[in-house]
């Protein structure tokens, strides 16, 4: 103890207990189809994504109390589910231009059931839309140039990320005020070979 002048001599045995359970099930349909000409070829791809993720963490500590306030206990038990489309077009011209276009749809739900630490106080919350609809494209675009050796490329696109279970419940080291990260990103740049191809390198500014 810190403080022995204002505490007999004792004797505390700090415990600490903690358990997570995870478990993830997923299904997923996936088609292409083909089209294609003398100097073009369009491939279309259209996907949909199921995707069941269930957390369970407990927690049992005495490490706070020491030795004379009751153990604290936390538990978490959540469930989300991520229904997701996409679709892609990806074309090539005269096998030397290759644009591609991608676009995604994520929705989300959640349950969870907690016992917050240090209390018997049970809290059960329930969305259907736990952010709304989150749309994700993608547009890239490369032009090959083989009587130089090079290469033009660029792309553009819009990234989402939601918290997982630990970021949001996870005892003692989470927030469950977290927002989803959300970014949208650019590049371009130009691949050179050298030595009919034994050498070459990448500029890409982003």
């Amino acid at each position: 103890l810190p403080f022995p002048a204002l505490f007999p001599p004792t004797f505390v045995t700090n415990f600490n207990r903690s358990r997570t359970a995870e478990t993830t099930v997923e299904a997923e349909w996936l088609h292409h189809i083909t089209f294609e000409g003398d100097h073009w070829k369009n491939v279309f791809t259209a996907g949909y994504l199921f995707e069941r993720d269930h957390v369970a963490f407990r927690d049992f500590s005495t490490s706070a109390n020491f030795g004379f306030l009751p153990p604290l206990h936390s538990s978490v038990s959540a469930t989300r589910n991520r229904n997701a489309s996409y679709y892609q077009d990806q074309i090539t011209l005269w096998d030397r231009l290759f644009l591609n276009a991608g676009f995604r749809a994520d929705q989300e739900s959640q349950e969870s059931n907690r016992i917050l630490p240090g209390t018997t106080m049970r809290i059960h919350s329930k969305t259907d839309s736990l952010y709304g609809i989150e749309y994700t494209p993608r547009f890239s675009a490369a032009l090959d140039l083989p009587e130089v050796h090079a290469k033009i490329h660029g792309a553009w696109s819009r990234n989402f990320h939601a918290p997982t279970f630990a970021d949001l419940y996870f005892p003692g080291f989470s927030n469950e005020a977290l927002q989803p990260e959300t970014a949208r990103s650019a590049e371009g740049g130009v691949t050179l070979g050298f030595l009919d191809g034994r050498v070459g390198g990448d500029v890409t500014y982003f």
